[in-house]
């Protein structure tokens, strides 16, 4: 296994973001932004706002929902949690069914490492990675499928509440048809049988399911998994969701920061309501303010302000549930978090919450991008290695990388050289038409428009025929392919390619080495795994 890391390469992530999140740029939207935060500043803000109580209703939380599943690992990380000097980093994520696209993983291991990179910068402080499972999040259609060799299994299930609550043992089909991709790869059958134990094992929910094979894969790491749909913890939210149900003050927050957010040209991605709160019951809902209390989107439900209350103090507040702006902020209350580790996406969404955390007086963790990645089959490694390319050529364009091929077996390309000037010419010769006023401009612009469209069409057969006869074998077109499925900017791997088929052909090993890396920055945020 040969594993390089380089920087994010160009166009994954916008200019905007790379700025931001590592080359200590800030946007001056978020006050820790990247990688180059004030760590010391935080943890003390922690260290005084994170009660010894919080921190042992969290240890409970943590200790019975670990029950049967914890690795050594964890269980250490889960005492050390009731330490005033142990801090969490925190990834999070919709939990997919076979746990989705390989960035949910890249998230993972990417906590892990920052931990690893802080325990070594503050040795008398302790860092644990945690992964923040979305349960409560209701779009059953985001997470409801599995895509293995570009063919989709879709669990077919009516679903409006929580996912976290779904029961699983109706995927017996999902099995049987995974078993079927890979009837002939006897490593795969043993592990379609493990996670077929996980999944079907009596009374599982996706949220179980989901814990118990990451704290398989993680566990050694002391990674810890968090259902964050608990009463107990839910009671430490009471004043965020009081805050946000009769005040106007985090509406207005979350307003003002997008404000911000669009002056300096980054479009807000989430819309603030008068209520950010969700009410859970066999359906998830949207709460709305009425002139008499609060309602259901749908009217279903209602309340007066009196009953609310009543909702607040009690164990019903387990029914109440934060939207996607309030919830870093009940993160916060809940958990003593460091450092959240977001994708490109969740990252605008937290510099959207900057305000209402300033309104809500509460601490506000790091925000760092996640680390991203590329995986290879040997067969893919071995033409990489025949090119002799670089993981920067790999992710040039097209047109770019059969320049650079050609300038490696021929050196310069001159062929499009001619076929350059050509066009230089032809411009000239147009321009002196226009600068004569000649009526036959148009026409010769017609004419110069259809030979310059014939003559590239021609220069790019000619360039492929000659790559092909360059590389008999795998031929231009078969490094085309791999170069458009492992290293297409556009459509990123990390993406389209879920977890589930890696595992299932080549297991988890791949992911030990990458987890006990130590550095975390710019130069070593994207990850080149050749098996």
């Amino acid at each position: 296994m040969r594993i390089r890391e380089i920087a994010y390469p160009k166009n994954y992530i916008s200019e905007t973001l790379r700025n931001s999140a590592w080359r200590n740029i800030p946007l001056g939207l978020y006050p820790h932004e990247g990688i180059q935060s004030d760590w010391a500043q935080i943890m003390h803000a922690l260290e005084r706002g994170f009660s010894v109580e919080q921190r042992k209703t969290l240890h409970q939380v943590l200790h019975r929902q670990h029950l049967g599943i914890a690795h050594e690992e964890q269980q250490v990380n889960i005492d050390r949690l009731l330490n005033q000097n142990a801090f969490v980093v925190t990834t999070g994520q919709q939990i997919h069914l076979g746990l989705g696209p390989m960035y949910v993983v890249y998230k993972i291991i990417s906590t892990i490492v920052l931990c690893n990179q802080l325990e070594m910068q503050f040795p008398d402080k302790h860092f644990v990675p945690m992964f923040w499972m979305a349960t409560e999040d209701h779009d059953f259609s985001e997470i409801n499928h599995v895509d293995i060799f570009k063919e989709r299994y879709t669990w077919n299930k009516d679903s409006e509440g929580g996912v976290g609550e779904l029961v699983t043992d109706d995927l017996h089909d999902m099995f049987e048809w995974l078993a079927q991709k890979f009837q002939r790869n006897s490593d795969a059958l043993l592990r379609i049988d493990q996670l077929r134990k996980i999944y079907l094992s009596p009374k599982q929910t996706l949220a179980k399911a989901t814990a118990e094979w990451v704290s398989d894969l993680f566990g050694a790491f002391g990674l810890l998994v968090i259902d964050p749909n608990e009463t107990a913890l839910k009671r430490f939210a009471k004043g965020l969701f009081e805050q946000d149900l009769f005040e106007d003050s985090l509406f207005e927050a979350f307003n003002d920061q997008a404000g911000i957010m669009r002056e300096k040209g980054i479009e807000p991605p989430a819309l603030a309501r008068e209520c950010n709160v969700f009410w859970m019951g066999e359906k998830r809902q949207r709460i709305v303010k009425t002139l008499g209390g609060f309602e259901t989107v749908d009217g279903e439900l209602k309340w007066s302000a009196v009953d609310m209350k009543a909702v607040l103090n009690s164990d019903a507040i387990a029914h109440l549930s934060a939207n996607v702006l309030l919830r870093p902020l009940y993160q916060q209350a809940v958990l003593p978090c460091l450092a959240y580790v977001a994708g490109p996406t969740e990252y605008i969404y937290w510099l959207q919450t900057a305000k209402a955390f300033e309104v809500g007086g509460r601490i506000v963790p790091a925000l760092i991008h996640r680390k991203g990645g590329v995986l290879l089959n040997a067969s893919q490694g071995k033409k990489m290695d025949k090119l002799d390319l670089s993981p920067d050529d790999l992710f040039l364009d097209e047109s770019s990388l059969k320049d650079v091929l050609l300038r490696k077996t021929t050196g310069e390309n001159d062929l499009v050289m001619h076929a350059q000037a050509i066009e230089q010419s032809m411009s000239a010769y147009l321009r002196v038409l226009y600068e004569w006023k000649s009526v036959e401009l148009p026409e010769a612009k017609k004419q110069a428009d259809a030979f310059l469209k014939a003559q590239r069409k021609v220069v790019n057969a000619a360039v492929n025929q000659h790559l092909e006869k360059l590389f008999e074998e795998p031929g231009w077109n078969g490094i085309r392919t791999v170069l458009l499925d492992a290293f297409n900017v556009e459509s990123p791997q990390e993406r389209k390619l879920f977890f589930i088929q890696s595992y299932l052909e080549d297991g988890a090993e791949w992911l030990l080495p990458l987890c006990k890396e130590k550095v975390y920055d710019e130069f070593s945020s994207f990850w080149v795994v050749e098996s």
